[in-house]
């Protein structure tokens, strides 16, 4: 089934013309629940609209493809939710920016609405305008601004104590969260830091002068560097599933395929060869050409299928930020608990992060010492 569900990824994105065979109605719903393991429903759901369209020119419906009308109809109201929801979001990362510019911030949008800009199917029809189609969570939006001057900003208008390294909890909305940055990333190897920080500040006034119309979005190359360096953070820690990676897809394809990719490829590559990843970014390439078809082209490396193999087997046991598996599933759990959980993980990918690994025990209890004198302080 896991070829069948790649298929109807394919589809979806516009790079197979079909499915190699029709599903019967157990493997649609198989491929259904997959797709809502992966948080991927919306953009399934177009490889859907396309399969009944390609038979809809012989005069035939939905039923022709083995799916039963109580199947369609959920996933179809699924998907006109996820559009509708995707809608709201958008008005409300207008209206935030907005907001923050009136204030005297400069902003932009990250992951979520930021890279959801990027999608983009090969065939112009509102239907499976893919855009719309992906599954949106929080809003991420990073400040131009002083980690003080965010926390007090935010706790003057809406008061909270969620917060941590790099970002604060907006409670400006009342069905959607905001996390407003100061830093877009924090990891716990020291020299790691150092160098993320450096390339940051290199690179930092270029994405909040990045226009595209209503809002202000990262540019395509540090969308393709923030992506992988999401899709590692969540790999070792908490769980990766389709839906980062697809995200990393369609930003690394823009910014392949933008007028200065040789620049922007290489300094990709000369990041992630300081962080001495480019063994897991060789994995992720293995993973996109597999799953999406991404052809070597468009890869920033040579794929690695060992490491590779691996990502994808994560990928598909735990789900969408590893969510079905029992090993990663512990924020209901304890401090201590979630804390050695973490620290354990963190040892099971010792070769990507030998320095981080050993720190982390730290570096965490040092967080959790300074969120706690930090929402102390801030109360008086």
């Amino acid at each position: 089934m896991n070829e069948l569900f790649f298929e109807l990824l394919r589809v979806a994105i516009g790079t197979q013309e079909g499915l190699s065979r029709q599903p019967n109605a157990d493997e649609w719903e198989e491929l259904y629940m997959m797709a809502k393991k992966q948080s991927v429903i919306g953009i399934c759901f177009a490889g859907v609209q396309k399969t009944i369209s390609r038979s809809a020119l012989k005069g035939e419906d939905f039923s022709a493809i083995g799916m039963n009308e109580k199947l369609y109809l959920t996933w179809l109201g699924k998907t006109t939710r996820i559009q509708q929801r995707n809608k709201t979001i958008w008005d409300q990362c207008v209206a935030l920016q907005k907001k923050f510019a009136a204030d005297g911030f400069r902003s932009c949008i990250l992951k979520g609405a930021g890279v959801a800009a990027l999608y983009r199917s090969e065939e112009p029809n509102p239907e499976t305008d893919l855009s719309l189609l992906r599954q949106s969570g929080d809003i991420d939006i990073w400040l131009d601004s002083t980690q003080d001057e965010t926390l007090h900003y935010v706790m003057k208008i809406c008061p909270t104590d969620d917060f941590d390294e790099k970002h604060i909890h907006f409670h400006c909305f009342k069905n959607t969260d905001v996390e407003v940055h100061w830093i877009p990333v924090k990891w716990e190897n020291p020299i790691s830091n150092r160098i993320i920080k450096k390339y940051m500040g290199q690179v930092r006034n270029a994405q909040f002068a990045n226009i595209c119309g209503d809002l202000c979005l990262p540019t395509t190359t540090f969308q393709t560097v923030h992506q992988l360096m999401h899709v590692f953070r969540h790999y070792v820690y908490l769980g990766v599933g389709m839906r980062q990676l697809m995200d990393l897809y369609f930003a690394q394809r823009a910014c392949i395929e933008g007028e200065n990719s040789t620049t922007a490829v290489h300094e990709i590559t000369a990041l992630f060869t300081q962080l001495r990843l480019m063994r897991f970014v060789a994995g992720t390439q293995w993973v996109l050409g597999k799953v999406m078809d991404l052809p070597k082209a468009q890869m920033i490396c040579e794929p690695d299928e060992r490491e590779g193999r691996e990502l994808l087997e994560e990928m598909l046991q735990g789900g969408n930020f590893g969510q079905f598996s029992k090993e990663i599933c512990v924020e209901e759990e304890p401090f201590v608990r979630r804390f050695f959980s973490r620290w354990s993980r963190k040892l099971r990918f010792f070769r990507y992060d030998p320095l981080g690994a050993l720190v982390m025990p730290f570096t965490r209890l040092r967080l959790e010492i300074w969120m706690r004198w930090k929402r102390f302080a801030m109360k008086y």
